[in-house]
């Protein structure tokens, strides 16, 4: 009685073998559908420069491996900060730290959140850094993923804190974007510019903020 032959094993993906799945579909759950698109868009590039002679099967399977290994560490992130207090209430004072070192024991407190001391940081100047730095980071990616490569991109965010009854509310934020971006005509640039703010994880995270404006000015490329 001759034998069976064995079904052919499942291509490795992602580092585990699992039925063949499109590889869009190769990330954590908790990855952004707009990262993973622009990530996708910037591989899809990638393979069609690289001009690979090979069967459907093998070129498809080819594509999940490098997209896996694109998105490898991407993911999912998360990122520590600390901050040590000493003191009661309005003589109190803090130090903020970062894993990353950038702020190591920074001084804050009162006077440099509520009044003029610029020996000391705020939460609300760490947060429009943040903002700053993931709307711009954002709004560079989605103009890759158009086909625009941004030259330089300047962002200034601005954040409002103000009284609210007995407490305190952050209700507007302001961002100020100048870039210059080659070949890019203006409506476009402003549609990417405004779904970069939206879309951004900051922004994401900021939804209960009222107000969060965008100026966003094209600027000429230097010849």
């Amino acid at each position: 009685m001759a034998s069976q032959r064995a079904p052919p094993e499942s291509p490795v993906t992602c580092g585990r073998r699992t039925p063949v799945i499109p590889p869009a579909l190769c990330v954590d759950e908790q990855t952004p559908s707009s990262w993973t698109a622009i990530m996708q868009s910037a591989l899809n590039t990638r393979l069609a420069r690289s001009h690979i002679r090979a069967g459907p099967l093998q070129l498809f399977n080819r594509s999940a491996s490098a997209h896996c290994n694109f998105l490898k560490g991407t993911t999912m992130t998360e990122k520590t900060a600390s901050v040590h207090w000493e003191g009661q209430g309005k003589e109190g004072k803090g130090q903020i730290s970062t894993e990353s070192g950038a702020l190591e024991r920074y001084p804050y407190g009162f006077a440099s959140r509520f009044e003029d001391d610029r020996r000391g940081t705020n939460p609300e100047e760490i947060l429009a850094a943040a903002h700053a730095a993931c709307f711009t980071m954002a709004f560079s990616f989605a103009c890759d993923k158009a086909g625009f490569a941004t030259e330089k991109v300047d962002t200034q965010a601005r954040v409002r804190l103000k009284k609210e009854g007995e407490g305190f509310v952050i209700d507007r934020i302001a961002l100020t974007l100048k870039a210059a971006v080659p070949g890019i005509e203006e409506a476009r640039f402003q549609e990417i510019a405004l779904a970069a703010k939206r879309e951004c994880p900051l922004s994401k995270a900021l939804a209960s903020v009222t107000e969060v404006s965008l100026q966003a000015t094209l600027e000429e490329v230097a010849a």
